[in-house]
This record gives C-alpha cells, sequence and structure tokens, in this order.
C-alpha cells in the first residue's frame, strides 16, 4: 500500500518514516490539524482504539469512507469531525478545512468533551472496573479462582 501511495502523491508533499516510537506517534497526532481514519464498511460495531486516540486529541478527525455504523456515530456524536464516503466528499471537506487553516491558522473543532471525555480509555476503565466489581459483589461471577494480582510488581 505505501509503494502506491508514494507512486500518487508528489515528493514534496509526502513524508514516510519507518515506524516510530509511541511517544514519537503521539507528539505528531498532537501536532496535527487534521487527522485521517478509515472505517470499515460492513463490519459492525468495532472501533479501533487508534480512532479513539484521535478523538482524544482534539484535533479534526475525517473518517474516509466511514463505516455508516459506530465509527460515523462516534464522531458525530462527539463532534470532532466528519465522515466522508466519497472522493468528492474526501476533497471538498479537505479543501474546506485547508481554507479555515489558511485563515486562522487552525481548523476549529467544536468538541463535545463531556463525550469525548467519556470515551477516554481512563473513564472506559473505571467504568469497566465497577462493572466487574459490582459482578464479583453480586456473587454471579465464581471467584473461587481468581488470584490476587499485584499490578506494583
Amino acid at each position: 500500500m505505501s509503494e502506491r501511495i508514494i507512486r500518487a502523491i508528489p515528493s514534496d508533499f509526502l513524508y514516510v518514516s519507518g515506524r516510530v516510537s509511541k511517544k514519537e506517534a503521539l507528539q505528531e497526532t498532537l501536532n496535527a490539524h487534521v487527522l485521517s481514519y478509515s472505517g470499515w464498511k460492513g463490519v459492525r460495531g468495532i472501533i479501533s482504539t487508534k480512532a479513539f486516540d484521535y478523538i482524544a486529541s482534539g484535533n479534526y478527525v475525517l473518517i474516509a469512507p466511514g463505516d455508516d455504523d459506530a465509527l460515523d456515530a462516534l464522531v458525530k456524536e462527539c463532534k470532532c469531525g466528519s465522515t466522508a464516503n466519497t472522493i468528492d466528499e474526501f476533497v471538498t471537506t479537505l479543501n474546506a478545512l485547508y481554507a479555515s487553516w489558511d485563515e486562522k491558522g487552525d481548523v476549529f473543532v467544536e468538541g463535545d468533551h463531556d463525550k469525548i471525555a467519556f470515551y477516554s480509555r481512563e473513564k472506559q476503565a473505571e467504568i469497566f472496573a465497577k462493572y466487574i466489581d459490582d459482578l464479583v459483589k453480586s456473587k454471579k461471577v465464581d471467584t473461587s479462582n481468581i488470584k490476587s494480582i499485584d499490578f506494583n510488581s
């Protein structure tokens, strides 16, 4: 796939790197103005963690193509971007985002900060931990084989 991209985009507008550290990738994500991610049409109910990272970054998230499912709904709910399902929609959206960036030096993201916080890793881990705790306390789960884990070691 990278070879196809390299052939299609003039080298003046393209930088291709090898693998980078997670820290470096996160910094590049935060430095971006627009982040693009592809939805998986026909695969229902699955959202990659990368999509959540992009939403949490506070940058505009352009889903292209959309998945016509959970990912499109998430971006709409969080008010952090849009979906483009055709080449024309993608080009039109990018041109509008570029015009905004050219005029203001940034791309405006409305963002529903409460929704974005709700979908953060921390909040979801908190919800999941409470769910597990409630199950264990209700005795609906056999805990006799569960051993404690020392996460500090």
